[in-house]
């Protein structure tokens, strides 16, 4: 197993629903184990062109898990938890219902 850290965030739609969902069908997963979760914290929205105070504010959380996929595995695996999530991928640092990224 190996241990991984993900950052999870999301300012539209209801992201503090959308963060807790997604950790809970993370831990589902049969090779990824959820260990820790952290607060969520509130973010300006970044933009392209700096913070954008117009946008809704993310909500944000990192998670350590415990897994025995592959780094690619887990990709594919968190952009397919996203897509549940109804994340669209139209333009970089656009707002979205949910983004998950692996930190380490």
């Amino acid at each position: 197993m190996t241990i991984s850290v993900i950052a999870l965030g999301g300012n539209l739609g209801e992201p503090k629903s959308a963060i807790a969902s997604a950790l809970s069908v993370i831990d589902e997963h049969p090779q990824v184990s959820v260990l820790l979760r952290s607060r969520l914290v509130e973010s300006f929205a970044l933009t392209t062109d700096g913070i954008d105070k117009s946008e809704p504010n993310y909500l944000n959380s990192v998670a350590k898990l415990d897994t025995s996929l592959s780094a690619r595995e887990l990709l594919e695996f968190l952009n397919s938890v996203e897509v549940g999530f109804g994340r669209v991928r139209e333009e970089r640092w656009a707002s979205r219902t949910l983004d998950i990224d692996i930190i380490t």
